[in-house]
């Protein structure tokens, strides 16, 4: 996970650095608008094909998972805390690694 988010904090930084080129040009704000969402949609595109990770969007796959194993009507009457706890554990390890993977990175190349 911690490789996976270096390389996701690799095209962050440059997503990051072509934003700011593109901020210094002087464009009308339809296409400056249209310039930075590319650059975004393109880097995400890189990211989710080059099997990379980013700390950020994280979350938003893992609730459900979080949900679920809290979801009573699966188990009977009692919620599964133990498998909560578990799936609450995996999440924060992973949450944890991408994000540092993602920071080390990025700042190590800002730096620069």
């Amino acid at each position: 996970m911690f490789w996976s988010a270096a390389g996701g904090g690799v095209i962050i930084s440059f997503i990051g650095i072509v934003k700011n080129l593109i901020g210094k040009l002087s464009l009308a704000p339809f296409w400056q608008g249209f310039f930075y969402s590319t650059n975004y949609s393109l880097g995400f595109i890189l990211i989710q094909d080059t099997g990379s990770t980013l700390a950020t969007k994280q979350p938003a796959y893992t609730a459900n998972n979080v949900a679920s194993s809290f979801d009573a009507q699966k188990t009977g009457d009692e919620p599964d805390l133990r498998n909560l706890a578990i799936t609450v554990a995996k999440v924060s390890r992973t949450q944890l690694a991408s994000f540092a993977g993602n920071l080390m990175v990025v700042f190590r190349l800002l730096i620069y």
